[in-house]
């Protein structure tokens, strides 16, 4: 009996170490388990972190890029003209190698917010030039336009404040500089580079947009020098 006794004892104790031994890997799996939930919601966040700007970027981009025909520089500039700022410190010798004249602007710009505000205040006219020049002993290339909008008297001229504004703020959108819509130079890039000098003028019911760059070379975003220029022209010509 003492014999029967001792291996009955020896069962029980077996079996606890064998319970012990099953709850400790419960135990790890448990652990373990709740390590994969904790990191799993964080890849579809970073993912979407990363991914959604970019998805927006590019769709912006394939969006509001026109489908557009080459429409190569002429082998002599449209016309010349020269332009001295104000205080006489600079001169300017201006080539215009296209001018383009279109009755109407939202079909001529991009972005959901610039386009919206040119459908809602319809402009009497965009004038647009792409040219070159030189600041500094650079060669230089500058997009240029120009839009009225309709309207009297003092209200209009509040319509084309905002609309300065508007084009000043980032992602907005813009009006279609020439380059954007297949007009090349005789030399430079086929679209404006980023960064720019980016330089937004309005007077009266009258708003006007440069982009000037370096023909060769990055271009200093907002370029001081640059930007005297867009100044410097602005309605001299």
């Amino acid at each position: 009996m003492s014999s029967k006794l001792i291996a009955a004892a020896a069962a029980v104790l077996c079996l606890a170490a064998a319970a012990c031994s099953s709850d400790q890997q419960g135990q790890g799996r448990a652990e373990i388990s709740t390590a994969h939930s904790h990191t799993t919601p964080t890849v579809p966040s970073s993912s979407a972190t990363v991914t959604s700007p970019a998805a927006s970027t590019t769709t912006h981009s394939s969006s509001s890029s026109p489908s557009v025909s080459i429409k190569h520089a002429p082998a002599t500039p449209l016309r010349e003209v020269t332009v001295t700022s104000v205080d006489g410190a600079r001169k300017y010798d201006i080539k215009i190698w296209f001018e383009v004249q279109d009755d109407s602007c939202a079909d001529h710009a991009y972005g959901t917010p610039v386009i919206q505000y040119l459908t809602a205040h319809p402009c009497h006219g965009l004038d647009r030039l792409l040219a070159t020049t030189e600041v500094d002993g650079k060669a230089v290339g500058f997009a240029q336009s120009s839009l009225g909008f309709v309207g009297n008297a003092p209200g209009v001229y509040q319509t084309a404040g905002d609309f300065a504004s508007l084009e000043r703020q980032d992602g907005t959108g813009n009006v279609n500089d020439l380059l954007r819509e297949g007009y090349r130079l005789p030399d430079g890039p086929s679209k404006l580079p980023s960064p720019d000098a980016f330089e937004v003028q309005s007077q009266d019911s009258g708003v006007t947009i440069v982009d000037a760059f370096y023909v060769s070379g990055k271009t200093p975003n907002n370029d001081p020098a640059l930007i005297r220029m867009a100044l410097d022209i602005y309605l001299q010509f």
